[in-house]
């Protein structure tokens, strides 16, 4: 398995789910552009998507085949490596992939997508400004509740600033890689599609795309959580990972 970290996170944020599956699954949970070990992205122009899988596709080719774990940001990095390395990929785990670019293209008058490129316009220009705590505030506050930044410890506060700068260096050009339909529906591969109930109108857009597009993907909308499910409430979206894993290997003899 190869696990993609939300953005302003890492690899970090799934610990609880290598070391639950750790006796039947080679796990890996891999640093994207900017976060945790991997290097900073350092060239004027955006880091796309494109830039991500090249960064990982050494990993990749040796793991292969391997199954995609991705939450937000790194869902939308494993539909990119999905559509790239199709006969590679056994299943695909996917919590609120951040596809902007494809609800953009396919809904851009939609509520989520205004919303969705409001809060990359404010990020933007609040850093721009050099108004890095109030970028970041927005930034996290839209994600988990308004209130979180000022609930969290001061010596929290660096490492999401940076994330957020990091964000930032993916999505001054575009809201990501414009998907179309047809794209998706080449992903004709067990999917299982988490959703928070309580999360936002852009992320649940695209959750309701991506359902009516993948007609085979298992679908759990879980209660009381939002686009951070997989940091806030690890357990809860670890159990439904495990059950799909379960289920797959039934289905198709054990996939380990």
């Amino acid at each position: 398995m190869v696990c993609l970290h939300s953005s302003a996170a890492s690899s970090a944020q799934w610990r609880p789910l290598m070391d639950q599956l750790c006796d039947k699954y080679r796990v890996l949970a891999v640093d994207l552009y900017g976060e945790g070990k991997s290097p900073a992205w350092t060239s004027a122009r955006d880091c796309t998507i494109d830039d991500e899988l090249e960064l990982l596709n050494p990993l990749l080719d040796e793991c292969a085949p391997f199954i995609l774990v991705g939450h937000s940001y790194g869902g939308a990095v494993a539909v990119r490596i999905a559509l790239a390395k199709m006969q590679s990929v056994q299943a695909l785990v996917l919590y609120e992939p951040a596809l902007w670019g494809f609800l953009a293209r396919v809904d851009p008058d939609a509520e989520g997508t205004k919303e969705i490129e409001a809060v990359r316009q404010s990020l933007i220009e609040q850093l721009d400004l050099g108004n890095d705590e109030a970028a970041t505030q927005g930034f996290i506050d839209y994600w988990a509740g308004a209130g979180t930044w000022a609930s969290l410890p001061e010596h929290r506060r660096p490492s999401l600033i940076q994330g957020a700068k990091a964000n930032a260096k993916k999505w001054r050009e575009s809201l990501g890689p414009p998907f179309s339909e047809e794209e998706i529906r080449e992903l004709r591969l067990p999917v299982l599609l988490l959703a928070g109930a309580s999360s936002t109108i852009a992320a649940g857009s695209v959750v309701a795309r991506l359902q009516a597009l993948l007609p085979q993907a298992e679908v759990v909308d879980l209660p009381g959580l939002g686009h951070l499910g997989p940091l806030t409430h690890p357990t809860v979206v670890n159990a439904e990972i495990s059950s799909f894993l379960t289920r797959l290997g039934d289905l198709h003899g054990g996939v380990a």
